[in-house]
């Protein structure tokens, strides 16, 4: 399983409870995709939050999105700015990729 893991600050003009409610709409919209276990949000201080999605595997946080997702990542960055974006994979993964890189 791999992380999509991204940090979001608010912008100064935007309602903090406005941009809580859009990270929640991504998280409902990004649960509906295929291969997504998870999608959460967490506040990182008052202007900041983070969000999580745990999907089986990266291709996932690279395809093209639902209509809904599209709208939702749309909304999200009218009241915030993305500063980090990470993807997570377990040793797994990173072995697998490793030993292709060297065959």
């Amino acid at each position: 399983m791999d992380i999509g893991y991204s940090r979001w600050e608010r912008r100064d003009d935007a309602d903090r409870n406005a941009f809580g409610l859009a990270a929640l709409e991504y998280c409902r919209a990004m649960r509906e995709e295929n291969g997504v276990s998870d999608a959460r949000f967490y506040w990182s201080g008052i202007d900041t939050l983070s969000l999580l999605a745990y999907v089986e595997s990266a291709d996932v946080l690279n395809r093209l999105t639902t209509p809904r997702l599209a709208t939702a990542t749309f909304a999200l960055a009218d009241l915030g700015k993305q500063t980090a974006a990470e993807t997570w994979f377990d040793a797994h993964v990173g072995a697998a990729m490793y030993a292709a890189a060297h065959d």
